[in-house]
């Protein structure tokens, strides 16, 4: 029996936990543009790859020395795993350094950083696009 109310008491502690930290408004916020940005890297990675007809894409297009990565069309979905993780990390960090009176300001950082990262993640696809299909 002590298991158990050991198990039962974490679980509780736990639910207060996620409820604090998803409490605040900022918090929402943010989470529906991760979620947002992210649901649009993997729409815009879908359709670039259902719009390839060879086997190989330019992933990487340098000025000076023009295409250096070549790779199958497979490989542009590390780009909305990538977001993925980020957001995944950010939230991880959230829910063990955030203390109730600074919640809201470790919250901005955190993920303020995600939403720019997944940001540049998808006007990352923009140029890929564009040296695949012009």
């Amino acid at each position: 029996m002590p298991f158990l109310s050991v198990y039962i008491n974490f679980k509780e502690e736990l639910f207060k936990k996620v409820k604090s930290v998803f409490d605040p408004l900022c918090v929402k916020v943010y989470l529906g543009i991760l979620l947002l940005f992210n649901f649009l890297i993997w729409l815009s990675v879908y359709y670039i790859a259902n719009q390839v007809i060879q086997k190989l894409v330019v992933l990487h297009y340098n000025v000076d020395f023009g295409a250096n990565l070549v790779g199958n069309v497979g490989n542009m979905y590390t780009i909305p795993i990538v977001g993925l993780v980020i957001i995944a990390v950010n939230f991880f960090l959230l829910f063990f350094f955030a203390k109730n009176n600074d919640l809201r300001v470790v919250a901005h950082f955190l993920l303020a950083t995600a939403v720019a990262a997944n940001f540049f993640l998808l006007i990352s696809l923009v140029p890929i696009y564009f040296i695949n299909f012009s």
